[in-house]
């Protein structure tokens, strides 16, 4: 009557590849807000995993480029069509507006790349699995929930699968265009070598 959903237990979401894992999900259908979380008396940890297979971008082009010695930053390549993982300890979806926001010691990864931020939202096409589509059993994996756009805050760290590391008050990954930007107090540190400034933007097909 009220038109909602609770599951609890090994809670688990599917979507063609995306994935979702906790073990408590709370579903409103009347506004198409979910919220998951890892239940329990502590903080535990839920995960979600976004497939992105079918990018544009070519990441085999930067191979062409010849080679510069030390790349200062060409650390953070990254394939596009790689799957994102996320975990963290909260997350709530709003399918009516595309976004999904997880919260607590957010951790999120695709191919070497990592992101670590106390909040992080995921914009997305598609939708999130647990709507219309999906109750009448007409969602399929070419409906499914698709990454658009990433936007980090508060204490935002990027590393390398070099160790490379990037720290920031704010990132904007565009998935599409396979770049980050940070803004605010950024360092970037290889080794001894620092670099500090309020923006940066690393092309992660290149490495630029």
């Amino acid at each position: 009557s009220a038109n909602t959903v609770l599951l609890t237990g090994p809670v688990a979401v599917t979507q063609g590849k995306n994935e979702l894992r906790g073990r408590r999900l709370f579903f409103n259908r009347a506004t198409s807000k979910m919220t998951l979380t890892a239940a329990g008396a502590g903080p535990g940890r839920i995960s979600a995993r976004f497939s992105q297979a079918g990018g544009a971008r070519d990441v085999n082009a930067a191979a062409d480029k010849p080679k510069r010695g030390v790349s200062f930053g060409g650390d953070f390549k990254t394939d596009p069509n790689a799957p994102v993982d996320v975990t963290a300890e909260r997350l709530d979806v709003d399918d009516a507006s595309k976004q999904a926001v997880f919260t607590g010691d957010v951790r999120a990864a695709q191919g070497g790349f990592q992101l670590h931020a106390a909040e992080l939202t995921a914009i997305y096409t598609g939708a999130a699995g647990l709507g219309d589509g999906a109750a009448s059993g007409k969602a399929d994996s070419q409906d499914a929930a698709k990454l658009t756009r990433i936007k980090a805050k508060k204490n935002v760290q990027i590393t390398s699968k070099e160790g490379q590391k990037a720290t920031g008050d704010w990132a904007d990954y565009d998935t599409k265009a396979n770049s980050v930007t940070l803004g605010g107090d950024v360092i970037m540190t290889q080794g001894k070598n620092v670099v500090r400034g309020t923006r940066l933007v690393i092309d992660m097909t290149s490495g630029e």
